[in-house]
């Protein structure tokens, strides 16, 4: 209501966990202890990633009020060399 009262856009982005240039030397660590990651379940988005959204976010008009739903990266090959249920059955537990 707000953005169509006013005419201005209005761009909700849910940002989760944002990974540095600097911090993808880590993700070796973070194989051998998955529960240092369980928070985020291994999504995140790279820091140049997000920087271009918001860019892009401000750069467009006319769109009025629109919700990003959660911002992640998705890799196409996996980190690890082990399978997915293993790995997920190994980080289980109480949140």
């Amino acid at each position: 209501a707000f953005a169509m009262r006013y005419g201005a856009d209005i761009y909700a982005l849910r940002i989760g966990n944002v990974i540095e240039p600097h911090e993808y030397v880590n993700f070796p660590g973070y194989l051998d202890d998955p529960m240092c990651r369980k928070r985020n379940a291994w999504s995140y988005i790279d820091a140049r990633d997000l920087g271009e959204i918001v860019h892009l976010c401000l750069e467009k008009d006319g769109l009025g009020f629109h919700v990003s739903a959660r911002l992640v990266r998705c890799r196409r090959r996996p980190l690890s060399a082990m399978p997915c249920s293993p790995r997920l059955a190994s980080a289980s537990g109480p949140c």
